[in-house]
C-alpha cells in the first residue's frame, strides 16, 4: 500500500503540472496502461487474501477470486519489475552517493529522503507483526500443502515470463 501511495502522489503531482515531477516526463505508456490492472489486481489479491484468512479454505469463490486476482497481479507486476530492475541498482548507488558527498559536505540530507527510509521500514515492520498474528489461521490450510501444481499456475508463469522477455526486447 505504501508503493500504491507513493506512486499515486507521483502521478496526481505529475498531471498538476508540478514542475519537478514534470521534469522527469510522463510515465511509460505500456506501465500507465497497465497500472491499473495492476492496482486492481493487488486490491483484490490482498482483500480475498485477508478474507480467506478469516474465513479458510471452505468458500470456493473467495478461492478463486484470489487465484484470478493472483494470476492478472503477477502478469503485470512482472512487466513492472523487468521495466525497472536496470534502474534500480543506479538509483540505489546515485542514492547513497549523495548522501555520503552530504555528509563529507557537512549538509543535512534532504528531509525526504529519512520520510523514504521511514516509511519503508515501518512497513516491513507492520507486514511481520501482520504475519505473526495470522500465523494461527495456518491451520485450516495444512491440507493443501500436498497439492500438485495446476495447469493455470504453469501457464501463468509461463505468460508473465514470456511478457517479461517481450518488454526486455521491445525497450532495446
Amino acid at each position: 500500500m505504501a508503493k500504491t501511495a507513493s506512486t499515486g502522489w507521483r502521478f496526481i503531482r505529475y498531471y498538476t503540472r508540478d514542475p519537478a515531477y514534470c521534469r522527469k516526463g510522463p510515465p511509460r505508456l505500456l506501465l500507465g496502461v497497465m497500472a491499473p490492472i495492476l492496482v486492481a489486481s493487488t486490491l483484490a489479491l490482498i482483500g480475498s487474501g485477508i478474507a480467506l484468512a478469516v474465513t479458510g479454505p471452505a468458500p470456493e469463490f473467495l478461492v478463486r477470486v484470489h487465484v484470478v486476482s493472483f494470476l492478472f497481479w503477477l502478469a503485470t507486476i512482472a512487466v513492472h519489475v523487468f521495466a525497472y530492475v536496470r534502474r534500480v541498482p543506479q538509483l540505489i548507488a546515485e542514492d547513497w552517493r549523495r548522501r555520503t558527498d552530504r555528509q563529507k559536505r557537512g549538509k543535512p540530507e534532504p528531509l525526504g529522503r529519512r520520510m523514504r527510509v521511514a516509511v519503508n521500514i515501518a512497513v516491513l515492520v507492520l507486514a511481520a507483526f501482520a504475519a505473526v498474528l495470522l500465523l494461527p489461521t495456518a491451520a485450516p490450510w495444512e491440507g493443501w500443502r500436498g497439492q500438485a501444481v495446476t495447469g493455470p499456475g504453469v501457464l501463468a508463469v509461463a505468460v508473465c515470463i514470456g511478457t517479461a522477455i517481450a518488454v526486455l526486447l521491445m525497450r532495446r
